[in-house]
C-alpha cells in the first residue's frame, strides 16, 4: 500500500510539473506579439535594404564607368605606394653607405613624384566618392518625395494618390508645384492662382500648398493642418492637398534647413519646388511663384515642342 501511494504521489508531482511548464494564454499572447513585432522589424529592415540596393544599382547604371575609374585610381595609388616604399628603402640604404645605383637627388625626386601622385589620385577618389554619395542622397530624397500622398479633386471625385502618380505614363500627368511658407503667404499665393486656374489646368500644373508654423516647443518649423488653414483650397481642381503630414515633415525639414542656410525667411517669404513630369526636381526658388510667368513659360515650351 505504501509503495502504491508513493507511486501515485510521484506521478501527481510529474503531472503538476508538466502543466506548470505550459504557458498561460496571457504568456502566449505576449510571446505572439513579440514574434509579430520582430517580424515587422525584420520586414522593415529588409525593405529598407532592398530600396538601398535598388538605388545603388540605379546609380551604377547611370554612372557605369565609376567602378572602372576606381579600379584605375586604386591601381595607380598602389603602384605609386610601392615606388615610394622602394625609394625610401634605397635612400635609407644610401645613407648607410650602400650604393644602389641612384644618387640621393634622384631618390628624393622619385619620392616627391610618388607622394604627389598619391595625393592627386586620393583627391580624385575622394571627389568621386563625394559625388556618388551626393547622388545617392538626392535619389533618396526623390524617392521620399515620390511616396508622399496628396488628395486631388478630379471631376467631382476626390482621389488619394502619391506624387509618383503625377509622373508621365502614370495616369495623371502633371507638373507639381509645391509651395512652402506661412499661412498668410500660402493663402495669398493660392488666391492669386485662382485667376489662372483654367490656365494652370490646361498647362498640367497642380499646386501642393504646405503651410509651416513655428513649434511652441523647440521653435522649429513644422507642418500645420491643411484643412483648418486652407479651407478655400478644398475642391479646386488645380490644387492637391497634402496628406499624412508626418511624412511631409520628414521631406520638408531638409528643404527648410537648406533654405535657412541660404538666408531665406521661410515663414514670410516662402519657397517653391517644382517637379517635372518625369518626377525630377526642375526648379527651387525663393518666394512664392508668379503664376502668370509659370503658365507663360509652359505654354511657350509647348508651342516650341519642348
Amino acid at each position: 500500500f505504501l509503495i502504491i501511494l508513493a507511486i501515485n504521489q510521484f506521478l501527481a508531482a510529474k503531472c503538476f510539473t508538466v502543466q506548470s511548464k505550459r504557458p498561460s494564454p496571457l504568456n502566449k499572447a505576449v510571446n505572439r506579439r513579440k514574434i509579430d513585432e520582430n517580424n515587422i522589424t525584420q520586414l522593415r529592415m529588409s525593405s529598407e535594404d532592398e530600396k538601398s540596393q535598388k538605388m545603388r544599382l540605379r546609380e551604377e547604371i547611370e554612372n557605369p564607368f565609376r567602378k572602372v575609374r576606381f579600379f584605375v585610381f586604386y591601381s595607380f595609388i598602389g603602384s605609386a605606394s610601392v615606388g615610394l616604399l622602394i625609394a625610401l628603402v634605397r635612400l635609407a640604404a644610401l645613407s648607410k653607405g650602400i650604393d644602389q645605383g641612384q644618387t640621393a637627388n634622384e631618390l628624393l625626386q622619385n619620392i616627391a613624384i610618388n607622394i604627389s601622385a598619391i595625393g592627386i589620385l586620393a583627391f580624385l577618389v575622394r571627389r568621386d566618392i563625394l559625388a556618388q554619395n551626393s547622388r545617392l542622397q538626392r535619389m533618396e530624397i526623390g524617392a521620399k518625395l515620390a511616396s508622399l500622398k496628396v488628395s486631388v479633386q478630379d471631376e467631382n471625385e476626390e482621389k488619394i494618390i502619391s506624387l509618383a502618380g503625377f509622373r508621365r505614363r502614370r495616369g495623371i500627368e502633371k507638373r507639381v508645384c509645391i509651395i512652402v511658407g506661412g499661412k498668410e503667404g500660402v493663402n495669398n499665393s493660392l488666391k492669386s492662382a485662382l485667376n489662372f486656374s483654367q490656365s494652370l489646368i490646361s498647362s498640367d500644373i497642380v499646386i501642393v500648398p504646405l503651410v509651416v508654423e513655428q513649434s511652441t516647443g523647440n521653435g522649429n518649423l513644422v507642418c500645420g493642418g491643411m484643412e483648418s488653414q486652407l479651407e478655400s483650397a478644398v475642391g479646386k481642381a488645380h490644387i492637391a492637398l497634402p496628406l499624412i503630414l508626418n511624412s511631409w515633415q520628414e521631406w520638408v525639414q531638409s528643404e527648410i534647413e537648406t533654405a535657412q542656410s541660404q538666408g531665406f525667411d521661410v515663414l514670410n517669404d516662402g519657397f517653391a519646388v517644382i517637379l517635372k513630369k518625369n518626377g525630377k526636381i526642375g526648379t527651387r526658388s525663393k518666394g512664392f511663384p508668379p503664376w502668370d510667368v509659370i503658365v507663360g513659360n509652359v505654354q511657350a515650351r509647348a508651342d516650341a515642342n519642348f
